[in-house]
C-alpha cells in the first residue's frame, strides 16, 4: 500500500445497486432467519444494514473523495436498466451470500466502474481484511490490484445476509437458507455509499437512477 496515504486520511466508499422493497423484504427475512439459528454480525434492515449488492468498493484518500463522486457520476448517467437474477448462495471469507448470475451486463458495469475509480486509491486497501478467513491468492492479488478482494476475474455478485459471530459456523448458516434460490429485480439505480462494519451499507451518499 502506498505509505505515504496514512488511515486517517483513507476513508471507504462503496458503489452498490439497492432493490426494490419487495426484494428486500425477502433478503430481510432470509438474513433474520439466519441469525435465529446462527447469531450473525450481519443482520439486514431498512435503516443501516440495507440489502444491496456491491459492484466496486474499497478505501481512498479522503483527498480524493470529491473527484471520486464525479467520475462516479458520469459512470452512472450513461446506465440503462438491466435484469439481475440470483441463483445460489455461498460462503466466502466468514460471510454468507446470496449470489447474482454474472451476466456480461453485469460484469461491465463491475469493470468500467473499477477502470475508473480505481485509480483514485493511489495503493490504499483495507489491510484488516488480510486478515479474513480462507483467503486465496488471487484474493489478496486483486486487494492489492484493485482495492477489493473480489476485483475483476474474482469479482462475484452477490447480496451478503449473514456473517456468523463465529466464522466455523458458516456452513450451517448456510444451511439454514432455502435450496433453492430464485430471485429476480431490475437494476434500475446504482449508488454511491458510505458502508458500515462488515461490508454493510451504512449512509447513502447520492443515488442514480439509470436511464430508460
Amino acid at each position: 500500500m502506498n505509505k505515504s496515504v496514512t488511515k486517517d486520511k483513507l476513508a471507504s466508499r462503496n458503489i452498490v445497486i439497492l432493490f426494490d422493497s419487495s426484494l428486500n423484504k425477502k433478503l430481510i427475512r432470509l438474513s433474520r432467519r439466519i441469525n435465529q439459528g446462527v447469531p450473525s454480525k450481519v443482520v439486514l434492515n431498512t435503516k443501516d444494514m440495507l440489502p444491496h449488492l456491491t459492484v466496486y468498493g474499497s478505501k481512498f484518500p479522503r483527498k480524493n473523495l470529491k473527484n471520486l463522486k464525479s467520475r462516479f457520476s458520469h459512470v452512472a448517467k450513461e446506465l440503462q436498466p438491466f435484469l439481475l437474477t440470483f441463483s445460489a448462495k455461498s460462503v466466502i471469507t466468514g460471510t454468507v451470500f446470496i449470489d447474482a448470475e454474472l451476466t456480461e451486463k453485469l460484469y461491465s458495469l463491475h469493470e468500467k466502474v473499477v477502470d475508473t475509480l480505481n485509480p483514485l486509491r493511489e495503493g490504499a486497501y483495507d489491510l484488516e481484511e488480510l486478515e479474513l478467513p480462507n483467503l486465496t491468492e488471487d484474493m489478496k492479488r486483486s486487494l492489492i490490484k484493485y482495492g477489493m478482494l473480489l476485483g475483476k476475474k474474482e469479482y462475484i455478485p452477490h447480496v451478503t445476509v449473514a456473517r456468523p459471530f463465529d466464522n466455523k459456523r458458516c456452513n450451517e448458516a448456510l444451511g439454514l437458507l432455502p435450496t433453492r434460490i430464485d430471485f429476480q429485480t431490475v437494476a434500475k439505480r446504482i449508488s454511491l455509499i458510505e458502508p458500515g462494519p462488515n461490508g454493510t451499507c451504512g449512509k447513502i451518499i447520492t443515488t442514480f437512477k439509470f436511464n430508460h
